[in-house]
């Protein structure tokens, strides 16, 4: 679902977005390729990294927080699976392969990749965001780094929330 909203949301009006799916080597293959905003080759490596917006500054990154293709990642990889990304640069789309075992046919999850953060086991966080979106999937994150993450919308429910 993610790498279909990040393709609509980078995508102009008019745009192209192709999806497909298949089988191959025991996994499901989907990949998600549009003709959207693109990213430059210094961007590529640091796409998965938590909060990475390439070059997009606020006016260009039409709402993302840099936590999405992180998350995706984390996913494939906890389901024992890959998502790698790719771009042949500015205006010329991205282009992103999942591969997830099928059910018939699941290996030991793979280790997360090098750049992956490290655990927060034990820390407490208390997340305060009124897009609802934003602040559930932060505290999604946060969860699935180790955290104890609770999640509210404004300033009078966090104050009450930490008392």
């Amino acid at each position: 679902g993610n790498l279909l909203s990040n393709a609509a949301r980078y995508t102009p009006d008019g745009g192209r977005i192709e999806v497909r799916a298949d089988t191959q080597d025991g996994q499901a293959v989907i990949v998600v390729r549009d003709n959207g905003m693109g990213m430059t080759p210094e961007e590529l490596p640091r796409m998965f990294e938590m909060f990475s917006r390439g070059g997009r500054d606020s006016s260009r990154s039409q709402g993302g927080l840099g936590i999405g293709l992180a998350l995706s990642r984390r996913l494939a990889e906890m389901h024992g699976g890959t998502l790698l990304g790719n771009s042949d640069g500015i205006g010329q789309g991205s282009e992103f392969t999942l591969r997830v075992p099928l059910a018939d046919d699941v290996p030991e999850p793979a280790q997360p990749s090098s750049a992956a953060p490290e655990k927060l086991a034990r820390a407490r966080v208390l997340v305060v965001d009124d897009n609802i979106d934003a602040g559930d999937s932060l505290g999604q994150v946060l969860g699935l780094l180790g955290a104890e993450a609770r999640v509210v919308r404004d300033g009078e429910q966090a104050l009450d929330m930490f008392a």
